[in-house]
């Protein structure tokens, strides 16, 4: 396809098909066994290019990851990618010195993408005794809405070699300046005046004035021509599209359900902007995300808006909100407000915070039950730690941890890049008496080396009743304190 003037129109119509079955190199990736096919029907008049694109499909058989932090031995598999439609546009201004494309998706037509997604990753248990490898595996469908790109672009051409030879030329054959008719050829020669911007690259000779300078007329010349691409201001390119995904997950053999998520997501230049909303199975909402990307600073934020969970017996944690929860916890009742604001630099460092707040949340972690827990957390993230904005407070009704509690009470702060943990009030009735942690502070949570714990009014008989010893008698009430010491996991009383 080759127009030469603007009020001519070419076509073409023609089945495209691009294979590589070699490995490329990306960015800190490999991509293998690259396919695409495309059927076009496209028109070339007055400087606009229109084409048809159908049953578009790119195809991949794997992408090996490599730099990205945690996913260094991950890869992605059976990469599909099909739309049934996409109509790109290309355009040239009067100069042919900027082209702009643009390709969006026609309403009312499908995209999808399919994936199979595999995270191999070393996990520590147990204080770093041991590591275990344990593999990931999500399958990703697709569902792109209303895609749209656009992307100007400068059309600089190198200019063509100046050659000149001294004429004797009288001052009244022409009207032109011997610099003007220069600059006319070449103009005519870069094809800026039609569309010969194919043409190959020629070499000219052009008469001069005996004693002109003929370095300066070629300096002049492409000053001139280069000025004009720099003066143009070239848009960057913009990106946007609304999706649709299904992601179905599990741990090594244990599935882990499936989350929904629907979203918005726009390039413009080096700015990311995605606006997603996941949900689960029972399409309950669980979060509403927004993930703000800068590729020339580095600079990433991701802000988890606010949102408060309601759990009822009938939509508790574990069978409605994560059927498929791989630790024993449920929760029955109450809310729980989740809301975070996290920025990640270039050198990976985390900034911001997460809060967290409880009413009346009641349920069970393995065979601790807890009822009515009220707590208010807000954490301000560093790069060298976590420390807490305003005091932690937690309460509820009853903590039951093979001794039931009642009315458990602790506020607190700490600071982990300080070594910092205050302790300003702690206290819970148990066994008709009290148990108080008086003011105190701790510079390390593996060697607590004492902590005063003082005991007031505990009924003797209420224990003995709870322990079911029915050989042992005991009566009356019991006051003191009793110094406890945490070492390494464990516990001592002095």
């Amino acid at each position: 396809m080759n127009c030469l003037y603007p009020d001519l129109q070419c076509h073409i119509n023609a089945e495209v098909e691009a294979q590589a079955k070699t490995i490329y190199p990306m960015p800190e990736s490999q991509v293998n066994d690259f396919t695409f096919k495309t059927h076009m029907v496209a028109t070339w008049a007055n400087h606009l290019l229109i084409a048809q694109m159908t049953n578009n499909n790119i195809s991949m058989d794997q992408v090996n990851v490599k730099g990205i932090p945690g996913l260094q031995k991950s890869l992605s598999k059976d990469i599909n990618f099909h739309l049934d439609s996409l109509i790109g546009l290309y355009t040239q201004d009067k100069f042919k010195t900027v082209g702009n494309f643009t390709i969006y998706q026609p309403a009312d037509t499908k995209a999808s993408l399919t994936s199979e997604f595999i995270v191999n990753r070393n996990e520590d248990f147990d204080n770093n005794d041991h590591d275990s490898l344990s593999r990931y595996r999500a399958d990703l469908g697709i569902k792109v809405n209303n895609f749209y790109l656009s992307q100007e672009i400068k059309l600089i051409k190198p200019l063509p070699p100046v050659k000149a030879k001294p004429v004797v030329v009288k001052e009244k054959t022409t009207t032109d300046s011997i610099d003007t008719l220069l600059i006319k050829k070449l103009v005519e020669l870069t094809g800026l005046s039609h569309l010969k911007d194919l043409s190959p690259q020629v070499d000219f000779t052009a008469p001069y004035k005996v004693g002109a300078d003929i370095a300066a007329i070629q300096t002049k010349i492409r000053a001139d021509h280069q000025a004009l691409y720099e003066s143009v201001i070239v848009k960057p390119l913009q990106l946007k599209s609304d999706y649709d995904i299904t992601f179905s997950a599990q741990r090594n053999n244990q599935k882990l359900g499936k989350i929904y998520s629907q979203g918005h997501a726009q390039l413009n230049g080096s700015e990311l902007n995605i606006n997603s909303k996941f949900k689960n199975s029972n399409h309950a909402l669980f979060a509403d995300m927004r993930l703000l990307s800068n590729f020339d600073t580095g600079v990433s934020n991701i802000k988890l808006k606010r949102h408060t969970f309601t759990f009822t017996p009938e939509q508790d944690l574990k069978s409605f909100y994560i059927p498929v929860l791989p630790i024993d916890l449920n929760i029955t009742q109450g809310q729980l407000t989740t809301s975070a604001d996290i920025t990640v630099n270039k050198d990976k460092q985390i900034s911001g915070f997460i809060d967290l707040s409880t009413h009346r949340i009641t349920g069970e972690y393995e065979s601790f039950r807890f009822g009515n827990v009220g707590s208010h957390i807000h954490l301000a993230l560093s790069s060298t730690g976590v420390k807490t904005q305003s005091p932690l407070e937690i309460s509820a009704d009853y903590l039951d941890m093979g001794v039931p509690m009642s009315n458990p009470r602790l506020l607190a702060e700490f600071d982990t890049s300080n070594d910092y943990y205050y302790i300003a009030h702690g206290t819970t009735e148990l066994y008709g008496g009290n148990i108080t942690i008086k003011p105190i502070t701790i510079t390390s949570l593996s060697n607590i080396k004492e902590v005063p714990v003082t005991v007031s009014g505990v009924d003797l008989a209420r224990v003995i009743a709870e322990a079911d010893q029915d050989n042992i008698e005991l009566t009356g009430r019991i006051d003191g304190v009793i110094p406890i010491a945490f070492r390494k996991r464990q516990y001592s009383y002095t």
